[in-house]
């Protein structure tokens, strides 16, 4: 299941960038335990 950031919601710019960065580091962690 794809995983649906935080960020894309529209938060506010300064706020979407660090959800950004954590949505990466996440999606990134996720597919590492694949």
């Amino acid at each position: 299941m794809p995983i649906k950031p935080t960020c894309k919601k529209g938060l506010g710019q300064g706020i979407c960038v660090q959800q950004m960065l954590l949505c990466i580091i996440v999606t990134q962690i996720v597919t590492l335990f694949r």
